[in-house]
């Protein structure tokens, strides 16, 4: 039997779908650069009198007005001064007058010729020395109220509470912090910005920054160099409206868009024998351009080395090679 063979032949397709790409245009991206409101009317609120600290009104991110308590000292020790020193003042008040009636009296005795000048003088030295001595214990008692009132402290501007140094029984001592407090609708706005950025800013401009999804106005009110190399710069501005901000918190101010710029997404960017670049679609061939990364921003950078119209591959493989075909 005769048998006829047939051959097949069986070709094999290598199927290379065409890589998703970019069009490269000009477009806008904004770089956001940390900044922090502060109040330009902190007070740090401290004791006049050393005492163990017995009762804190507030709490942090209260809001108080002026005169509203804050702390209260433990005051036992200046409440025994007080009544000691008005018993004083009292019994200094008593010899006062008894002297005044008695200079009264022997002034009329002297006149008379009943008693000689040097009684008289001696009872005008007893009133003069009585007299001091009054004015010294109601300077004495003044002072023992002073330090009484200093133990109940009160708010000295209308403000927030931004911190507790000391906690219920701890030691107060004179001058030492124990509130901070920042004051209400004078929030400012400061920002450090690198030198590379700083042409994008001047005094008096309305610049823009976000607290969460908000986006509020700001004026520049200074830029200043910080630290001897001038490379870094100091921003400060005042917000337009100071509504929904606090003393403390972090926002973002905004740099205008750089429009004209070129625009790219982060998934474009490859690295190739140490060099950074993109991945140019020419004709089904992969052309790698190095690239000059000016700013990276989230998902996008503004660059330098490719033109307007170009095609990019994104998301180029780790193998893909210049002048690899891609189709």
């Amino acid at each position: 039997m005769k048998k006829t063979i047939f051959m097949i032949a069986v070709c094999s397709m290598s199927l290379v779908a065409t890589p998703k790409l970019y069009t490269v245009g000009s477009g806008g991206v904004s770089t956001e650069l940390s900044a922090t409101v502060y109040s330009k009317n902190e007070s740090v609120v401290s004791s006049k009198m050393s005492g163990y600290v017995k009762r804190i009104y507030v709490e942090e991110g209260d809001s108080v007005k002026k005169g509203d308590p804050l702390f209260e000292i433990d005051a036992t020790g200046t409440e025994a001064a007080a009544i000691s020193a008005n018993a004083n003042y009292l019994s200094a008040k008593a010899m006062a007058e008894d002297a005044k009636k008695d200079l009264e009296r022997y002034k009329i005795l002297f006149e008379k010729g009943v008693v000689s000048e040097k009684e008289f003088e001696r009872m005008k030295l007893n009133y003069e020395t009585k007299s001091q001595m009054l004015s010294a214990s109601l300077a004495m008692l003044k002072q023992a109220k002073n330090d009484q009132s200093y133990s109940l402290v009160r708010s000295p501007i209308d403000g927030v509470v931004l911190k507790k140094y000391l906690t219920i029984a701890s030691l107060a001592m004179p001058g030492q912090p124990v509130i901070l407090l920042s004051g209400k609708n004078d929030l400012r706005i400061k920002a450090d910005v690198y030198e590379g950025e700083v042409q994008n800013f001047s005094v008096g401009q309305i610049v823009k920054f976000k607290s969460g999804a908000k986006t509020i106005e700001a004026k520049v009110i200074s830029l200043s160099p910080t630290g001897a190399n001038g490379r870094n710069f100091l921003l400060r501005a005042e917000p337009l409206s100071q509504e929904g901000l606090y003393s403390g918190m972090f926002v973002k101010l905004l740099l205008a868009s750089d429009q004209g710029q070129i625009v790219l997404p982060v998934n474009t960017i490859a690295k190739r024998g140490g060099a950074v670049g993109v991945f140019e679609y020419v004709n089904g061939v992969a052309k790698f351009r190095p690239l000059k990364i000016k700013r990276q921003n989230g998902e996008s950078v503004v660059a330098e080395g490719v033109n307007i119209g170009a095609k990019l591959i994104e998301n180029p493989r780790d193998s893909l090679q210049d002048g690899q075909k891609v189709e």
